[in-house]
């Protein structure tokens, strides 16, 4: 009785994939391979009476993850033709919750990560909800946009032209100053400072707003 039953269940499901059309089957086909939920926004069949609700024969086909593009040769009683399909990806995005202006530091409040469907030839674009957090808008981003790279950059913490506090270590000892800084930079950045007494110019690493510390 119990093999009896795996049967029917297992022929159940063969005429119920063979039922399914063929517009389901390429989103079963691209979602396995790119190991995520996609949707479909678009499909060009190279026969003009292809029905992508109706069923078809998948005979072959080939999908290009960068791009967002899969084709597929499938076979109708009619004909048989070639498929182009573009497809979006669900991935997880930062987007902002409200109007950020250009040059405004992006607190924890004013994004969201949220699972939306994107063009995957924009995957190297996409930022993470730390890479976005402290840094700087580069331009206006409208609420519900999604934060790319090239949106932000890292906030300037040390101007040309100010007078910003070093630190030398030597050592043991260490020796506090003040010097003029002779570019900007951010976090991590190296910057050339010059002695207000000596003039004598000398770099270090930017750690703090106004704040350098001499190697």
């Amino acid at each position: 009785m119990r093999r009896l039953l795996i049967a029917f269940a297992i022929t159940s499901f063969i005429l119920s994939q063979a039922r399914a059309s063929v517009k389901d089957q390429f989103l079963k086909l691209i979602s396995s391979y790119m190991q995520a939920p996609v949707k479909i926004s678009n499909i060009q069949a190279s026969y003009r009476g292809f029905d992508p609700n109706d069923t078809y024969e998948i005979v072959s086909y080939r999908i290009r993850p960068s791009s967002g593009r899969a084709w597929f040769l499938v076979k109708g009683q009619r004909a048989r033709c070639w498929v182009q399909v573009k497809f979006l990806v669900q991935r997880p995005v930062v987007v902002a919750t409200s109007f950020i202006e250009k040059g405004e530091e992006i607190e924890p409040t004013d994004v969201e990560n949220r699972l939306m469907y994107i063009d995957p030839s924009k995957m190297g674009r996409i930022l993470s909800f730390s890479e976005v957090v402290g840094k700087v808008a580069t331009r206006r981003i409208e609420a519900g946009q999604i934060i790319e790279a090239g949106m932000v950059k890292r906030p300037i913490l040390v101007r040309r032209g100010e007078l910003v506090r070093f630190l030398l270590k030597e050592g043991c000892m260490e020796i506090e100053g003040v010097a003029k800084a002779m570019r900007s930079g951010s976090l991590g950045d190296i910057i050339e400072l010059k002695n207000l007494s000596s003039g004598r110019i000398f770099s270090g690493e930017v750690i703090g707003r106004g704040r350098v510390m001499v190697r």
